[in-house]
């Protein structure tokens, strides 16, 4: 449920009528953008030459690709992928996550 920003669901059974009520919990979520946040990416990701942008993008879309699966994806050399990805977190619009 949270990856879908949802409170741990609550049913109530009146009459033999049972509902099912979902909250939403963006409120304490380290996920949700601020303003602050979305206008410096916007701003950012302008700037960018397109294969960043593409990065970016294809990195939005898969969570916890290698850069041999994003080199594939984008059909681009992993040496042009891994300059890319230097820049981008340069500006930390992106972050590393290892295993």
């Amino acid at each position: 449920m949270q990856k879908y920003f949802l409170s741990k669901p609550e049913y109530s059974d009146k009459n033999n009528i049972v509902t099912l009520i979902l909250k939403n919990n963006t409120k304490n979520d380290n996920r949700v953008l601020t303003e602050q946040k979305r206008l410096f990416i916007e701003r950012e990701f302008s700037k960018l030459p397109d294969s960043s942008k593409n990065i970016v993008i294809v990195l939005s879309q898969n969570n916890g690709l290698t850069l041999n699966e994003l080199s594939n994806k984008l059909e681009i050399k992993e040496r042009t992928v891994r300059w890319h990805l230097k820049k981008l977190l340069d500006i930390n619009l992106i972050q590393k996550h290892s295993k």
